[in-house]
């Protein structure tokens, strides 16, 4: 795991690079990170770097199954699991 201080300077470094022209893409290889998880450092709500950002994901999935379908699909896979078995 990289430390905060050192995401924090890469960070640095890859915007300085950027401002003085270099593609990002090159710079985030230069430090051997993609630019993917150089998204992932910088996205934070107060845009500072954490170690773990699974802390600002707190919403549930729109095609999330309710309680009730949930028990109902179960019921479904215990009785096709039955059939099988017999």
């Amino acid at each position: 795991m990289i430390s905060i201080e050192e995401r924090e300077k890469g960070v640095s470094l890859i915007e300085d690079a950027c401002k003085a022209g270099a593609r990002q893409e090159k710079a985030c290889a230069l430090l051997g990170i993609t630019e993917r998880t150089l998204q992932r450092w910088k996205k934070t709500p107060d845009k500072s770097i954490r170690t773990d950002q699974s802390q600002y994901n707190n919403t549930s999935p729109a095609n999330k199954l309710s309680p009730a379908e949930t028990r109902k699909y179960w019921r479904i896979a215990r009785k096709y699991i039955m059939r099988l078995k017999n």
